[in-house]
């Protein structure tokens, strides 16, 4: 048989773009209808994506989400003064970077030394991180960095010394409202508490498993907000849960037929 491994929901992947939603999209769609019903299995990352299948086409897909190995070698780590976000991931616009550092400014003013953020950026816009570097480097005290990447397989042992991980991603399209990325599997498996939003399927997730919590705008505005309603109490509970779900949301159990 064939197996079609949908990572997002293909006919509105960049519908935020005038141009692919024009050219490509329509595309895209024939395809699904022409091919992938036909296939004898479907696989795709979040329940959101499956849905859509389903409604707009019959298709039924499985959900295996882009999930981590298990790092059974990996406690929580203990939670000081200041609290230690981070972000690793492309440098790309649409992402909420700018929003996200631009949150911390805000808190570093409000409650000088509370939060620190490091940034792990590799590939996407040149320009957009050069953009965010000056913005960085015009507020030196307010303890944001953006640090060198690393290599894939120190990812999760670096998230491991933070407190929480931030995924803040504007709902600029369908699939972006939809997201489970991979990097909010990493989080789990070092053990973080996270801080996502305002996607349906991250929310769902995250409050589902008491991991974290959900901001209803992506905008710096409302990420300070959250982040300074945030105490070392609440952090320890989202971590501890992290912990003991790590194994279930890890991609050897995901994964599974």
């Amino acid at each position: 048989g064939v197996h079609a491994d949908l990572h997002e929901y293909a006919p509105r992947q960049r519908e935020d773009e005038r141009w692919w939603r024009t050219l490509v999209g329509p595309f895209q769609g024939w395809m699904v209808r022409r091919y992938v019903t036909l296939a004898d299995s479907v696989t795709t990352v979040s329940p959101g994506l499956a849905a859509q299948y389903a409604a707009e086409y019959g298709v039924t897909a499985r959900v295996v989400p882009n999930a981590s190995p298990f790092r059974g070698d990996i406690e929580p780590s203990a939670v000081g003064s200041p609290v230690r976000l981070v972000h690793m991931g492309s440098a790309v616009r649409g992402r909420g970077i700018a929003e996200m550092v631009g949150a911390v400014i805000e808190a570093a003013a409000a409650a000088p030394g509370r939060l620190t953020l490091d940034l792990y950026l590799k590939g996407g816009d040149a320009s957009y991180h050069r953009e965010l570097g000056e913005l960085v480097a015009a507020h030196p005290d307010s303890g944001v960095r953006i640090c060198d990447p690393v290599p894939f397989a120190e990812i999760v042992p670096t998230l491991a010394g933070y407190d929480l991980g931030l995924i803040i991603y504007p709902p600029t399209n369908f699939n972006i409202v939809h997201a489970l990325p991979n990097k909010l599997f990493e989080y789990v498996q070092a053990r973080l508490g996270v801080i996502v939003g305002p996607g349906v399927d991250m929310r769902e997730m995250v409050q589902e498993h008491g991991i974290g919590t959900a901001v209803d705008e992506a905008t710096a505005e409302h990420i300070r907000t959250a982040l300074l309603a945030v105490d070392v109490e609440r952090i320890v509970r989202w971590k501890t849960a992290a912990d003991a779900q790590a194994q279930s949301l890890s991609a050897e159990v995901t994964s599974e037929p």
